[in-house]
């Protein structure tokens, strides 16, 4: 059985890789953001097909038995996993890692070597024992793999927070499903971490279902960053965020986290309620910086009156008044569709409009007018 699982991974990720490298479209390879995000992961994709393919040629655990074939895994998953994180960190932060996030995954590589050729000369095993010593040593080495994952899960969760967070506070509607796709890879990339214990100490069916969810979980991971790079949304999300960073460095460096006093508060807070009562939130596809240049003052500091609001970020406030203005639309034209009431108050599309205000009230706009003693015309 796991003859046929090793000849089909082989197949899937080289699959993976080509679609990777050659079908991806040219704008990958203009920006050179998405470029190497996508070379990093064919190089994690390239780096598991090889593992497969030298698994199904030697045959190592059946062989050799279990502890070699679970360091032979560990020595071509760890640099696998190392790449495809790297990969998410680099599409999150703009390529901007840090030093230490960059080699923590070669740091565990090497270390996980070190280990086995002490364990080597100290224990007078040879490295491709199955003795018990050695599968001590398959046990430990897959722990560090785990912390190493489990570590940049951190990093990439953080920064799906922040980006989540940017997102919110940057649009004039929720674009976060945009970022569902790299929630569920950073998870699946811990599942694959905390299940190898199970798959290593378990029966060959276990391992051929833990390779099986394996693949599944890559597979996901390659084709939805594909997606992404067809869609508009990556160019959306590293648009915004590089607006974001810039306006950071504009912002005074004694005082990162701004501060409004009480008379700036009341200063903005009167510009605002001006640019709204001119009818300014009701434009479709503004964003924070649009509405902040337009109401010329800084948009951190605008940032900063938003936060002292009930919703706190410009997309969950721009949304709540423009809910609001719905009720008053529905209530003063009763005979108006949906349609009609979306376009008014700036919803994206009729359905964005309901699916909003039902998240916002409880009740779909139909469910609201006939409360209020009116029948909706659709």
């Amino acid at each position: 059985m796991m003859e046929s699982v090793q000849f089909f991974a082989v197949l899937l990720m080289l699959m993976l890789t080509l679609t990777l490298v050659l079908p991806v479209p040219r704008r990958v390879i203009k920006d050179k953001l998405l470029g190497r995000t996508r070379d990093l992961l064919a190089a994690g994709t390239t780096l598991i097909c090889l593992h497969f393919l030298f698994q199904y040629i030697f045959q190592i655990r059946e062989y050799y038995g279990m502890a070699p074939g679970v360091m032979t895994n560990l020595l071509f998953f760890v640099p696998a996993s190392w790449h495809f994180n790297l990969a998410i960190l680099n599409l999150q932060r703009i390529g901007r890692i840090k030093p230490f996030e960059r080699f923590i995954g070669l740091y565990t590589w090497i270390l996980m070597i070190a280990i086995l050729i002490v364990a080597h000369v100290i224990a007078d095993e040879p490295i491709w024992s199955d003795a018990p010593s050695m599968r001590v040593l398959v046990a430990i080495c897959s722990v560090i793999f785990a912390a190493m994952q489990f570590f940049y899960y951190y990093k990439e969760w953080m920064e799906l927070r922040r980006i989540r967070r940017s997102l919110n506070n940057y649009f004039d509607y929720d674009v976060t499903e945009m970022l569902t796709w790299m929630e569920v890879g950073v998870v699946s990339l811990v599942v694959i971490a905390v299940l190898l214990p199970v798959a290593i100490f378990g029966p060959i069916w276990v391992s051929a279902i833990y390779a099986l969810i394996f693949f599944a979980c890559i597979y996901f991971f390659v084709i939805s960053f594909i997606c992404y790079v067809v869609s508009k949304d990556a160019h959306r999300v590293i648009e915004m965020d590089k607006i974001v960073k810039e306006n950071e460095m504009e912002q005074p460096e004694d005082n990162a986290t701004v501060t409004l006093s009480y008379e700036e508060h009341n200063r903005i807070d009167a510009i605002v309620n001006r640019w709204v009562e001119a009818g300014n939130h009701l434009r479709s596809g503004i964003t924070i910086q649009i509405a902040a240049d337009e109401m010329k003052i800084p948009r951190y500091q605008f940032s900063a009156w938003l936060k002292n609001t009930e919703q706190e970020l410009f997309s969950p406030w721009l949304t709540y008044l423009r809910v609001e203005e719905a009720k008053r639309q529905m209530l003063a034209h009763p005979d108006w569709s949906n349609d009609n009431i979306a376009e008014h108050c700036g919803f994206a599309s009729r359905s964005y409009f309901q699916t909003v205000f039902r998240k916002n009230t409880g009740m779909t706009p139909m469910e609201f007018v006939e409360e209020h003693g009116f029948k909706e015309k659709e």
